[in-house]
């Protein structure tokens, strides 16, 4: 009897070592949780990539364990959470982790009150992560170090808690190791993957994008394509062609030329990548911001349905607009170079467009003029030759999005049912805010058309991607209108 107490005494005393230690090592780890994990979900919706990020975190209170020196701990500590903070970033606005690495560049660029407060925010998070680790610090501390081998047990058990049990009762997708193939890691080599080898252009997985299906051998003479910043299709369907449809009928009672001479046509597009992308879905028939990189700078490049090539080997005169600098780009090159290797005849930037009055408060940091002053410079070479192809891609919606109802554009949609509709919706006021914009924007290219009374064969109107956080729109699909001449 004696020797069963005794053993059932051990038993009992291992297993609440185990259990003490694992509670401790559970309530450190779950302290950055608490910090992260609730960014993570409201702006990357994707729980994978919250999940193994946090192994990292535990490896280093198992070292701190280990070793019980606070500097090595914290710094280690440091660099977890800017390894988040990077690629949370990157992932936020859809770009490659080193392709967003490589536009160090925009630091000398951007206005200095954007770059001041992404210094700042850095500056918070090494507190944030300082008093964290000091937390977290003090509750190791109750684990002794001859209980090494019970942390590596509990460890063991809080990553099977992490990538089994919590996924399946999360996800209902049982006994899937899918945080750990689809996590921060993973992620970081397929990006690495695909920012160092050799690029390889992926074509635009759906067919054909809207451009290429309008544009490419077609027999018209006058095309346009403008592609709107941050123009994403609204999850709920029947607010989305509530609004659009209300949209064109509002345009067909205010603008008789086009009602006239015109049909709109409401379309879609999938996006799989950030505004790069777009420009290499709609130009040349690419899948995301690879099929972009590769036309820049790979080997012996070879594209089918290079639209400008196309345009061009048919006499078309070709201009280009960006209401922003033509210095912001990727991977030593920019706006400018991107549409010089193209070949357009006339680049515009916001380094050749009128800034004395036109000079843009709707984004911060980034130095742009009115996206209608863009528009309106394509427009006036619309009948400079027999056959012209413009394009032009807007940027005052860009993040950060500041929302002027004293913008002279959108005053004019003011009196619109769509505005009236939107208004009185479901979704967040950004949401609206933004709409409104982009609407006010198409509504200005009308407006000019129809004063002007231009006869373009076919305009294709797309947004590049949705705007990154807001959740009232589609992750995978943007909104457009195809605009036809009557025939």
């Amino acid at each position: 009897m004696p020797m069963f107490k005794q053993l059932v005494s051990s038993v009992l005393n291992n297993f609440y070592k185990i259990a003490r230690t694992s509670f401790l090592l559970l309530l450190a780890i779950y302290i950055p949780s608490a910090i992260l994990e609730p960014a993570l979900f409201y702006f990357i919706y994707d729980y994978n990539f919250f999940l193994t990020s946090f192994i990292g975190f535990i490896f280093n209170l198992l070292a701190y364990l280990f070793h019980r020196k606070f500097k090595i701990f914290y710094v280690l500590n440091c660099f977890l959470f800017l390894y988040l903070l990077l690629i949370c970033v990157a992932r936020i606005f859809y770009f490659n982790v080193f392709e967003f690495i490589s536009r160090w560049n925009y630091i000398l660029y951007l206005d200095f009150s954007l770059v001041a407060k992404g210094f700042l925010l850095i500056v918070f998070l090494l507190f944030v992560v300082y008093f964290t680790s000091l937390l977290q610090k003090r509750i190791i501390n109750k684990i002794e170090k001859r209980e090494y081998l019970l942390s590596i047990v509990s460890a063991t058990l809080i990553i099977y808690l992490l990538i089994v049990i919590r996924p399946i009762y999360e996800n209902k997708k049982y006994f899937r190791f899918q945080a750990s193939h689809n996590g921060f890691g993973h992620e970081m080599k397929r990006d690495f993957t695909n920012y160092f080898s050799d690029f390889v252009f992926e074509p635009f997985p759906d067919g054909n994008s809207l451009s290429t299906s309008h544009f490419f051998n077609s027999t018209n003479k006058k095309e346009f394509l403008l592609i709107l910043e941050s123009w994403g299709k609204l999850r709920s369907d029947s607010i989305n062609n509530m609004v659009l449809t209300n949209f064109i009928s509002d345009v067909v009672t205010s603008m008789p030329f086009i009602a006239k001479n015109y049909i709109i046509k409401i379309d879609s597009s999938k996006f799989y990548g950030s505004s790069i992308g777009a420009e290499a879905r709609e130009l040349f028939n690419g899948k995301s911001d690879d099929a972009y990189l590769y036309f820049m700078h790979g080997k012996n490049v070879s594209i089918q349905k290079n639209l400008i090539s196309n345009k061009k080997s048919y006499n078309f005169f070709t201009v280009a607009g960006y209401s922003s600098s033509g210095k912001f780009g990727v991977n030593a090159s920019n706006v400018f170079d991107f549409r010089r290797r193209l070949g357009f005849d006339k680049i515009f930037t916001v380094e050749n467009l009128d800034r004395t009055t036109n000079e843009n408060t709707e984004i911060e940091g980034f130095s742009s003029v009115y996206d209608e002053v863009m528009i309106d410079s394509l427009l006036s070479y619309a009948n400079y030759k027999d056959k012209y192809f413009g394009y032009g891609f807007t940027t005052n919606t860009h993040f950060p999005f500041i929302y002027n109802n004293s913008n002279p554009y959108i005053k004019k949609i003011n009196s619109y049912s769509c505005f009236s509709l939107l208004s009185s919706s479901s979704i967040s006021n950004n949401s609206k805010n933004l709409i409104i914009r982009h609407l006010s924007t198409i509504n200005h290219l009308l407006e000019i058309m129809n004063s002007k009374e231009l006869m373009l064969d076919k305009i294709v109107i797309v947004g590049d991607h949705q705007y990154p956080g807001y959740h009232d729109f589609s992750t995978t699909t943007v909104p457009a209108f195809i605009i036809e001449l009557r025939k």
